[in-house]
Protein backbone atom coordinates (compact mmCIF):
# COMPACT_ATOMS: atom_id res chain seq x y z
CA UNK A 1 0.00 0.00 0.00
CA UNK A 2 1.10 3.68 -0.77
CA UNK A 3 0.40 6.98 0.58
CA UNK A 4 -0.78 8.14 -2.61
CA UNK A 5 -3.18 5.28 -3.36
CA UNK A 6 -6.62 3.69 -1.87
CA UNK A 7 -7.92 0.12 -3.62
CA UNK A 8 -11.39 -0.21 -3.16
CA UNK A 9 -12.31 -4.31 -3.13
CA UNK A 10 -16.23 -5.15 -4.02
CA UNK A 11 -16.30 -8.46 -4.08
CA UNK A 12 -19.63 -10.14 -5.40
CA UNK A 13 -22.09 -11.64 -7.95
CA UNK A 14 -22.79 -8.64 -9.58
CA UNK A 15 -26.82 -7.41 -9.01
CA UNK A 16 -27.95 -4.08 -8.17
CA UNK A 17 -28.58 -4.77 -4.37
CA UNK A 18 -24.67 -4.54 -4.41
CA UNK A 19 -24.86 -1.00 -5.36
CA UNK A 20 -21.32 -0.80 -7.03
CA UNK A 21 -22.77 2.08 -9.33
CA UNK A 22 -22.63 4.07 -6.24
CA UNK A 23 -18.60 3.53 -5.68
CA UNK A 24 -18.63 4.34 -9.53
CA UNK A 25 -20.11 7.44 -9.09
CA UNK A 26 -18.41 8.65 -6.27
CA UNK A 27 -15.15 7.85 -8.36
CA UNK A 28 -16.57 10.01 -10.82
CA UNK A 29 -17.25 12.69 -8.43
CA UNK A 30 -14.23 12.45 -6.95
CA UNK A 31 -11.92 12.78 -10.14
CA UNK A 32 -13.43 15.88 -11.00
CA UNK A 33 -10.75 17.44 -9.50
CA UNK A 34 -7.08 16.99 -9.56
CA UNK A 35 -6.29 14.33 -6.93
CA UNK A 36 -3.49 13.52 -4.97
CA UNK A 37 -4.52 10.60 -3.96
CA UNK A 38 -5.68 7.92 -6.64
CA UNK A 39 -9.07 5.88 -5.76
CA UNK A 40 -9.09 2.45 -7.50
CA UNK A 41 -12.15 -0.06 -7.28
CA UNK A 42 -11.62 -3.10 -8.00
CA UNK A 43 -14.42 -5.67 -8.91
CA UNK A 44 -14.31 -9.27 -8.76
CA UNK A 45 -17.29 -11.39 -9.71
CA UNK A 46 -19.53 -11.54 -12.45
CA UNK A 47 -23.28 -11.07 -13.07
CA UNK A 48 -26.25 -9.71 -14.91
CA UNK A 49 -25.81 -5.96 -13.80
CA UNK A 50 -21.71 -6.06 -15.29
CA UNK A 51 -22.17 -4.74 -18.77
CA UNK A 52 -23.92 -2.11 -17.26
CA UNK A 53 -21.31 -1.22 -14.13
CA UNK A 54 -18.83 -1.24 -17.37
CA UNK A 55 -20.56 0.97 -20.07
CA UNK A 56 -20.68 3.36 -16.84
CA UNK A 57 -17.44 3.25 -15.96
CA UNK A 58 -16.35 3.97 -20.09
CA UNK A 59 -18.84 6.95 -19.83
CA UNK A 60 -16.71 8.25 -17.56
CA UNK A 61 -13.87 7.52 -18.72
CA UNK A 62 -12.79 5.74 -15.58
CA UNK A 63 -11.21 2.31 -16.68
CA UNK A 64 -8.02 3.62 -15.31
CA UNK A 65 -9.20 3.74 -11.89
CA UNK A 66 -12.33 0.66 -12.35
CA UNK A 67 -10.82 -3.19 -12.70
CA UNK A 68 -12.97 -5.55 -13.70
CA UNK A 69 -11.06 -8.73 -12.64
CA UNK A 70 -13.79 -11.45 -13.21
CA UNK A 71 -13.81 -14.32 -10.98
CA UNK A 72 -10.67 -14.82 -9.52
CA UNK A 73 -9.03 -18.36 -7.87
CA UNK A 74 -7.89 -18.34 -4.12
CA UNK A 75 -4.48 -17.44 -4.53
CA UNK A 76 -5.29 -14.22 -7.29
CA UNK A 77 -8.35 -13.59 -4.98
CA UNK A 78 -5.54 -13.70 -1.81
CA UNK A 79 -3.20 -11.26 -3.72
CA UNK A 80 -6.69 -8.82 -4.41
CA UNK A 81 -7.31 -8.74 -0.44
CA UNK A 82 -3.60 -8.09 0.24
CA UNK A 83 -3.09 -4.86 -2.34
CA UNK A 84 -6.72 -3.46 -1.13
CA UNK A 85 -7.17 -1.22 1.96
CA UNK A 86 -11.32 -1.17 2.14
CA UNK A 87 -13.78 -3.91 1.51
CA UNK A 88 -17.14 -2.99 -0.30
CA UNK A 89 -20.17 -4.35 1.24
CA UNK A 90 -23.58 -4.42 -0.41
CA UNK A 91 -24.89 -1.02 -0.70
CA UNK A 92 -27.94 -1.03 -2.14
CA UNK A 93 -29.95 -4.23 -0.88
CA UNK A 94 -33.06 -1.82 -0.31
CA UNK A 95 -33.33 -2.05 -4.16
CA UNK A 96 -34.74 -5.83 -3.70
CA UNK A 97 -37.18 -4.43 -0.58
CA UNK A 98 -34.53 -5.24 2.39
CA UNK A 99 -32.98 -3.37 4.87
CA UNK A 100 -31.26 -6.48 6.79
CA UNK A 101 -28.99 -8.66 5.51
CA UNK A 102 -26.40 -10.93 6.69
CA UNK A 103 -23.55 -10.46 4.42
CA UNK A 104 -21.16 -13.60 3.67
CA UNK A 105 -18.88 -10.83 1.94
CA UNK A 106 -18.64 -8.65 4.98
CA UNK A 107 -17.94 -11.73 7.08
CA UNK A 108 -15.06 -12.43 4.58
CA UNK A 109 -13.79 -9.52 4.84
CA UNK A 110 -13.65 -9.51 8.98
CA UNK A 111 -12.01 -12.52 9.07
CA UNK A 112 -9.44 -11.25 6.50
CA UNK A 113 -8.79 -8.04 8.15
CA UNK A 114 -9.89 -5.73 5.46
CA UNK A 115 -12.02 -2.66 7.03
CA UNK A 116 -15.26 -2.17 5.29
CA UNK A 117 -18.09 0.04 4.17
CA UNK A 118 -21.81 -1.37 4.25
CA UNK A 119 -24.52 0.28 4.89
CA UNK A 120 -27.39 -2.27 5.40
CA UNK A 121 -28.84 -3.06 9.55
CA UNK A 122 -26.26 -5.51 10.65
CA UNK A 123 -26.73 -5.79 14.35
CA UNK A 124 -23.79 -7.19 15.41
CA UNK A 125 -21.71 -4.77 13.48
CA UNK A 126 -23.25 -1.56 14.58
CA UNK A 127 -20.54 0.85 15.94
CA UNK A 128 -17.46 -1.28 15.58
CA UNK A 129 -14.17 0.60 14.20
CA UNK A 130 -13.34 -1.62 11.47
CA UNK A 131 -16.22 -0.36 9.71
CA UNK A 132 -18.25 2.07 7.91
CA UNK A 133 -21.52 2.70 7.86
CA UNK A 134 -22.77 4.87 4.59
CA UNK A 135 -25.84 6.60 4.00
CA UNK A 136 -28.70 4.13 3.22
CA UNK A 137 -29.80 5.59 -0.31
CA UNK A 138 -29.03 5.91 -3.76
CA UNK A 139 -26.50 8.58 -3.39
CA UNK A 140 -22.46 8.37 -4.70
CA UNK A 141 -20.26 7.23 -2.44
CA UNK A 142 -18.06 9.84 -0.87
CA UNK A 143 -14.46 8.87 -1.39
CA UNK A 144 -12.86 11.63 0.68
CA UNK A 145 -15.29 9.87 3.58
CA UNK A 146 -13.23 6.49 2.92
CA UNK A 147 -9.61 7.96 2.72
CA UNK A 148 -10.45 9.38 6.13
CA UNK A 149 -12.15 6.35 7.49
CA UNK A 150 -8.65 4.00 5.79
CA UNK A 151 -6.58 6.36 7.49
CA UNK A 152 -8.29 6.10 10.93
CA UNK A 153 -8.40 2.02 10.11
CA UNK A 154 -4.39 1.76 9.31
CA UNK A 155 -3.87 4.19 12.89
CA UNK A 156 -6.26 2.25 15.09
CA UNK A 157 -7.62 -0.92 13.91
CA UNK A 158 -5.20 -4.02 14.50
CA UNK A 159 -5.89 -7.31 12.09
CA UNK A 160 -5.90 -9.74 15.20
CA UNK A 161 -8.90 -7.25 16.65
CA UNK A 162 -10.98 -7.90 13.34
CA UNK A 163 -9.91 -11.54 12.77
CA UNK A 164 -10.75 -12.36 16.98
CA UNK A 165 -14.09 -10.94 16.39
CA UNK A 166 -14.91 -12.64 13.12
CA UNK A 167 -14.11 -15.65 15.03
CA UNK A 168 -15.80 -15.00 18.40
CA UNK A 169 -19.36 -13.73 16.16
CA UNK A 170 -19.16 -15.13 12.65
CA UNK A 171 -18.53 -19.14 13.26
CA UNK A 172 -20.84 -21.53 12.71
CA UNK A 173 -20.93 -22.53 16.53
CA UNK A 174 -21.87 -19.16 16.95
CA UNK A 175 -24.35 -18.87 15.16
CA UNK A 176 -25.87 -22.43 16.47
CA UNK A 177 -25.32 -21.29 20.31
CA UNK A 178 -28.49 -18.64 19.37
CA UNK A 179 -30.52 -20.93 17.42
CA UNK A 180 -30.42 -23.51 20.56
CA UNK A 181 -30.69 -21.11 23.10
CA UNK A 182 -33.99 -20.16 21.67
CA UNK A 183 -34.83 -23.53 21.53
Amino acid sequence: HTHNELHLLALAQLSQAHGFDRVIEGINIYYQVDRKVKCYLHIVGDGPIRNQLENMVQDYKLEEYVIFHGYKGSKELDELFDKCDVGIGALAVFRKGSYKVSELKIREYTARALPFIYNAYEPVLENKKFCLKVPFDNSPIDIESLLEFNDFAKKNISENQMRDFAMDNFRCEKQFEKVFNVI
